[in-house]
């Protein structure tokens, strides 16, 4: 998890144009420490603000680091901290569902349309992210109305993959399509305990092999039960 206003706050006063502001985020994206720091010679002349800059490439790693953000960033604009602060309220309710959080206060995905957190998504033992976003509150000024937004993009095969590998046996149970709400109840309960729960679409031709799906749910005596298919 990261956060664009962190970046954005400390600029503020820079006046940078387009132009450098995008080498300083390729360099802020590449980690290139070296380079960073060769950059901010020349091109900014506030002493604060260069040493600001040079720390963002370090600000990695477990929660610990918003602690250490506020102190490295004593003095900078009330938009930096505020930002700290937003991922503050963020990682506590991530942590509360048992997920590993990994910070780094120079990631810069998105930086010119992204408004606040940026965020990518990864499973143990998978190099790659299953999915990433970030809030983007303006985009909706296009259409007339601007508002708070979240957008988020998941690549879907591997998601797929990855959750059936998560599963124990690997294989789960199909709920076939109705408009009954009854059997939406069934399934979330099923869920909650733990269980791969497929639900149909009106008309499909179920491949049970194909979904991975060994149990059923069905209606008996005007209940739904989990009925074995072998």
């Amino acid at each position: 998890m990261g956060h664009v206003d962190i970046l954005r706050g400390l600029l503020g006063q820079a006046k940078l144009d387009d132009a450098l502001e995008a080498q300083l985020c390729e360099l802020l994206q590449r980690k290139a420490r070296d380079e960073l720091k060769d950059w901010i010679m020349v091109n900014i002349e506030d002493e604060k603000l260069g040493q600001w800059l040079n720390v963002l490439p370090t600000l990695t790693g477990s929660v610990e680091v918003l602690s250490a953000a506020r102190k490295a960033l004593v003095g900078a604009p009330i938009a930096v901290h505020e930002a700290i602060d937003q991922l503050e309220v963020v990682v506590d309710s991530i942590l509360e569902k048992g997920v590993t959080v990994y910070i780094d206060l120079g990631e810069m995905p998105g930086y010119h349309y992204h408004t606040g957190i940026v965020f990518a998504g990864y499973v143990e033992g998978y190099g790659k992210a299953l999915g990433n976003g970030g809030r983007y509150d303006h985009v909706g000024e296009a259409f007339g109305r601007a508002r708070p937004a979240t957008g988020f993009a998941f690549d879907l095969k591997s998601l797929m993959i990855q959750g059936q590998s998560e599963t124990s046996s690997g294989y789960g149970i199909f709920a076939p399509f109705t408009a009954d709400t009854e059997i939406q109840d069934q399934v979330s309960i099923l869920r909650s305990q733990g269980n791969r729960v497929v639900q149909g679409f009106e008309g499909q031709k179920v491949d049970f092999q194909e979904i991975k799906c060994d149990r059923q749910i069905i209606k008996v005596d005007g209940k739904y039960i989990v009925q074995s298919l072998s």
